[in-house]
């Protein structure tokens, strides 16, 4: 299963579950990391493997354990 917990390409709207949680602009990382770990066990429990599609280089060491494929996306800066 793919999954995608960042929002690539925009800065306007919701960031994400791993950004902003609560959906309410508090940017809580850390519970926003629990939650996409805590996800993607559960989905690992029902026989899927997870795919995951990264922004932010830091978060793949926190959920790598649990995904089956990783991929670290760079953003296109346009001046």
């Amino acid at each position: 299963m793919r999954t995608y917990f960042e929002k690539p390409r925009s800065s306007v709207g919701w960031q994400g579950l791993i950004n902003d949680p609560h959906l309410n602009d508090t940017f809580d990382m850390a519970n926003g990391l629990k939650l996409a770990r805590s996800l993607l066990v559960d989905i690992n429990k029902l026989g899927l493997p997870c795919a995951c599609e990264f922004l932010d280089p830091i978060v793949p060491s926190y959920i790598s354990g649990v995904s089956h494929c990783n991929t670290l996306q760079h953003a296109a800066t346009h001046c």
